[in-house]
């Protein structure tokens, strides 16, 4: 792979950026456990319950169904129980947050 340096330049650049700000911001990650992964428990249950369900939607998954679209078709929607995934998020969302946030 040949790349301009213009491009290698810009990468580089990201990269600095990427670890200048890490240096900058480590210290709230030394200071509690608790604070750094919980946010000091001061998250809204709703939108912690939304977090909780974006995690669930991610490129694997998607890639999943889009697959399986396309091999089985149409049909393929209750083999991967899409509509039954969407009362399970609403479900984390609605009950989940809560019961972290204790």
């Amino acid at each position: 792979m040949d790349l301009h340096p213009i491009d290698l330049a810009i990468i580089a650049f990201y990269m600095l950026i990427t670890l200048a700000l890490g240096f900058l911001v480590r210290h709230r990650a030394v200071q509690k456990l608790e604070s750094y992964f919980l946010a000091d428990r001061s998250i809204r249950w709703w939108m912690l319950g939304l977090s909780g369900c974006s995690s669930y939607i991610d490129i694997g998954g998607t890639m999943v169904i889009i697959g399986m679209m396309f091999y089985v078709g149409l049909k393929s929607i209750w083999v991967t129980h899409i509509f039954w995934g969407f009362f399970m998020m609403a479900f984390y969302m609605a009950f989940q947050a809560k019961y972290i946030r204790r």
